[in-house]
């Protein structure tokens, strides 16, 4: 356990944040690095008996109740439509992978607004092994801002649709694609629903960094995760083809959420100086 770390946020708290002119380019290897890196958190987090404990007691407790009523919403608007979504199936067969990774998540999405507490916890449980002073602090953090990234129900749902409706346009447009090019579109379609979910998930889980430590508005959201964008972008790729697993793929979802406190603590921090005003970027 390291709590002499030299990245203590404790100790750092007063230096500068580093300023717009002073980021250098994410180089492309971070792609990779973000995708060791999930690989690493997820199997350090997966023998982590506290993480493990915490997710158990959020999925049980409300995820897999939301999980469910979104998939008898989804197999109900099959059936209504079902002429239409067998001739989309006979074209573009993927969809089926791609409903089983987009519930999960916006269940997950869902669930993190309506109840951030246990998405902090999975977090500080991650951190807490790699740096317990920070994790400490953090938690204080998170405490004292809950309210912050804690919605109602109605606006959890929401927002998730509003979510849902961007994503299903932009996959309309690639369904589009795989159908007009034969073959080739196909693997464009599929490339580019994964860059999409993949892209999505990597800032859900990094939101509870943004929102609940650094109390972010959306535009100072925008300019992190572009500063981060590639660390990321590797990092939750792995998750999001796990997510696509039948049955077993919200159980990776938890472990994610906590695997981000290794993203954080061997990633962005060393890239990120910590900040005396929230209200800078």
């Amino acid at each position: 356990m390291n709590n002499n770390t030299t990245n203590d946020y404790s100790e750092q708290i007063d230096e500068p944040l580093r300023t717009e002119e002073t980021w250098e380019e994410e180089p492309s290897s971070n792609y990779f690095l973000g995708a060791k890196i999930a690989v690493k958190g997820l199997i350090r987090n997966w023998k982590q008996e506290t993480v493990t404990n915490s997710y158990k007691e959020y999925f049980y407790s409300i995820v897999w109740k939301v999980m469910v009523v979104l998939y008898v919403l989804v197999f109900i608007g099959a059936i209504i439509l079902l002429p239409i979504v067998l001739i989309l199936l006979l074209f573009e067969p993927g969809l089926i992978w791609q409903v089983c990774v987009m519930v999960p998540l916006w269940a997950f999405n869902i669930c993190q607004r309506v109840r951030p507490m246990q998405n902090n916890t999975l977090f500080i449980e991650g951190l807490r092994p790699l740096d317990e002073n920070t994790a400490n602090d953090f938690s204080e953090k998170l405490e004292e801002n809950v309210e912050i990234q804690r919605k109602s129900w109605g606006a959890a749902v929401i927002e998730g649709i509003q979510e849902g409706a961007y994503f299903s346009l932009i996959s309309l447009c690639l369904l589009v694609i795989s159908l007009l090019v034969p073959f080739i579109g196909s693997l464009i379609s599929a490339v580019g629903e994964t860059y999409l979910v993949a892209k999505c998930l990597g800032w859900r889980l990094v939101d509870v960094y943004m929102t609940g430590i650094r109390k972010m508005d959306d535009k100072q959201k925008k300019k992190f995760v572009k500063r981060h964008e590639k660390a990321l972008l590797g990092f939750s790729l792995p998750f999001t083809l796990l997510c696509g697993t039948p049955l077993a793929g919200p159980v990776f979802l938890g472990y994610a959420q906590a695997a981000m406190a290794d993203l954080y603590h061997d990633q962005i921090q060393n890239r990120e100086y910590h900040i005396v005003d929230d209200n800078q970027v």
